[in-house]
């Protein structure tokens, strides 16, 4: 069998393309040959030439804006982009064809590159639902009513979460939920939580507004009075957050209590050595870094929305809404490590007894529409 995946990016920094590399990696192992179409070049295709995968740049564009987005120039926008992406599209026929590929797999609902070839070739098309569009999230298809009829003409749609399979259920008759695969740690934890003098918080994800750091910054402003010490990890994307980052830290004197880090390639090492990992995120499809901190055996605290909830539900993290109430949770948590080991231990049996199987599913799922 041989599977034409189409990726959204050429980057490797984001959970839709790692959990695209994971997917090929299984597939190669069980003798299905992945193709992979990618809109421009980047550290995704240079993995895929280690890994000896078969790709090819077509440099389609998404068809999704950011809603704040003036409307007379989104409608402008859209018009060019039909006309480009019409054009890519009979290049990515003709390669579909070259290729003899059995099935489409459109990785992210960022692209509909390829869905309109796989139509016209009667190729079984299975579309991957990792992105909320539209209220309340900041971006949004440009023509709902094309975007939808692409959708549902899909021989199947995975849903990241049960969250996901929710927000689109009013529009798609055709999906399913199937969790992403998600590797254990390869080391194990070196000490018991909430074992060291000091308490070792940590959050993992790119500084802009919707990933929230600054809850974790103002929270850690009302627990001076503990010992604990705040790491931040993740790329700086948006100037002006990190500025606001910033000038709160050195304006309420925390900078002896917090580490903030761009990129460390050690994060998940770092997750095995901290205590409490928080998602201050606004709103989470899936949430890989929250299964990640769960898996590691960290008390996980989430924002209380989207797939965070989902993940924590019944008793595996701690939600809080707003940075008061953080703190509040995080100083629980520090004030009641037996009941707090507990609930980790209950997230480190989900996390580990949950996604294991997601490449395997999604496989056996490509397999029933041949």
């Amino acid at each position: 069998m041989k599977v034409a995946h189409i990726s959204s990016s050429g980057k490797l920094d984001g959970g839709a393309e790692l959990c695209l590399v994971s997917l090929i990696r299984y597939e190669i192992e069980n003798g299905i040959n992945p193709y992979v179409l990618l809109p421009y070049k980047g550290e995704l295709q240079e993995k895929l030439n280690s890994m000896g995968v078969e790709n090819d740049i077509i440099h389609y564009l998404p068809w999704r804006h950011h809603r704040s987005e003036p409307k007379l120039k989104s409608s402008a926008i859209f018009l060019i982009k039909i006309v480009i992406n019409l054009i890519q599209e009979v290049h990515i026929y003709r390669l579909l064809r070259k290729h003899k590929v059995d099935l489409v797999h459109i990785n992210t609902t960022a692209v509909y590159a390829g869905s309109i070839s796989a139509h016209i070739l009667n190729t079984p098309l299975i579309w991957h639902l990792r992105e909320f569009n539209g209220q309340p999230t900041s971006y949004d298809f440009y023509c709902k009513s094309f975007s939808y009829r692409l959708l549902s003409r899909a021989s199947k749609c995975i849903a990241v979460s049960k969250v996901m399979d929710d927000f689109y259920s009013e529009h798609l008759n055709n999906s399913i939920v199937i969790y992403d695969s998600m590797e254990e740690p390869r080391h194990e934890r070196q000490s018991d939580l909430f074992s060291s003098d000091i308490t070792k918080i940590i959050l993992i994800g790119n500084k802009k507004p919707d990933k929230g750091q600054m809850d974790a910054i103002k929270a850690l402003s009302q627990l001076r009075d503990l010992p604990i010490h705040l790491t931040l990890i993740g790329k700086d994307m948006d100037e002006a957050y990190v500025a606001e980052m910033h000038d709160y830290t050195q304006k309420h004197s925390l900078a002896s209590l917090l580490t903030d880090n761009s990129f460390d390639s050690k994060a998940k090492f770092k997750l095995l050595e901290s205590d409490i990992a928080l998602n201050c995120s606004r709103s989470e499809s899936f949430g890989r870094t929250t299964v990640e901190a769960l898996m590691s055996g960290c008390l996980v605290i989430g924002n209380n929305n989207s797939c965070t909830a989902e993940l924590l539900a019944n008793g595996r993290g701690l939600l809080y809404e707003g940075s008061e109430d953080l703190s509040v949770k995080i100083r629980w948590a520090i004030n009641h490590p037996a009941e707090s080991k507990d609930i980790a231990k209950k997230g480190v049996e989900f996390g580990v007894g949950s996604f294991q199987t997601g490449n395997k599913n999604i496989v056996n799922l490509f397999k029933s529409m041949l």
